[in-house]
């Protein structure tokens, strides 16, 4: 027994732009659940930071935040210091104290977790 179906008006009609309403939202949401997180890489950054602080400009110059591009969002976890490199990875009289990635390791799975959660993977 042979089963026929019929479209009432062409599913591109009304699919696709329904697709790309689901799409915008979805990087919207992302964002914002980036920002979200943005904020907590800084807070533990600098609660965490190894070094000594003689001005504190390193620890408050720590700055975390999310940008959108064309095709993903993006995470960023910053020195605004200029010697902030060297505070990451060490120079020849001093050692490497690192503090944003062993920052973004940490938190790396529940950002993740916390992504699948949204687009229900």
């Amino acid at each position: 027994m042979a089963t026929r179906s019929f479209w009432r008006k062409a599913p591109s009609r009304e699919l696709t732009p329904a697709i790309q309403r689901y799409g915008e939202r979805l990087q919207e949401a992302i964002l914002q659940l980036a920002q979200y997180f943005a904020a907590g890489l800084e807070a533990a950054a600098k609660q965490g930071a190894p070094w000594t602080d003689r001005t504190s400009a390193a620890r408050q110059g720590l700055r975390s935040f999310a940008v959108k591009t064309a095709t993903t969002v993006v995470i960023y976890l910053v020195h605004s210091v200029k010697y902030g490199v060297h505070l990451e990875l060490g120079t020849k009289r001093m050692a490497p104290r690192p503090i944003i990635m062993p920052t973004l390791e940490a938190h790396h799975g529940e950002i993740m977790r916390a992504v699948r959660r949204l687009v229900g993977a």
